[in-house]
This record gives C-alpha cells, structure tokens and sequence, in this order.
C-alpha cells in the first residue's frame, strides 16, 4: 500500500471527538491533531468549540482532512517543548 492510500484510508483509526453541549458551533477555534501509532492505526483527536450537533458528518471529515498527519519528529519536538508550539 502506497502512502497516499495510506493516508486516504487507513487500514484503522481510533477518533476522539470532544465538543462543547450547548454552545453555538466555532470550527475557526476548534482543533484537531493527527498522527499514526506504532501499530499503524490513525489517531485524531478532534476538539470542537461548540455542538456537534449542528455539524453534518460530511463536513467534520472535511475539518479532520484539513488537519495534517504529525511525523514522529514533529511529535517529539513538540514532547520536548512540553506541548508548547515554538
């Protein structure tokens, strides 16, 4: 399997969706982080600042698509800064 195919479709994912109840739907301000496990399993933690009830599911993939899949190195750097963007 190439990369590119890789990326499109993962052979598994695990995603953590987090949204704020109550709250009106802010994607500008909602994040999203994406990385591969030892395994090879696609991890996104996707965190949305507001309801997802408000949000079609063809449109949060679109969201969680826009997001880059972190390297390794970019994660241990950012282990090193302690989670903080330089």
């Amino acid at each position: 399997m190439q990369l590119s195919e890789k990326l499109e479709h993962p052979e598994k994912r695990f995603r953590l969706t987090v949204s704020t109840i109550g709250a009106p739907l802010d994607l500008k301000a909602s994040t999203c982080r994406r990385s591969f496990w030892p395994d090879g399993t696609l991890f996104e933690m996707v965190m949305l600042e507001g309801s997802r009830s408000d949000l079609p599911e063809e449109q949060l993939e679109e969201f969680i698509r826009q997001h880059p899949i972190s390297t390794s190195r970019e994660r241990s750097a950012d282990r090193q800064l302690g989670g903080r963007k330089p």
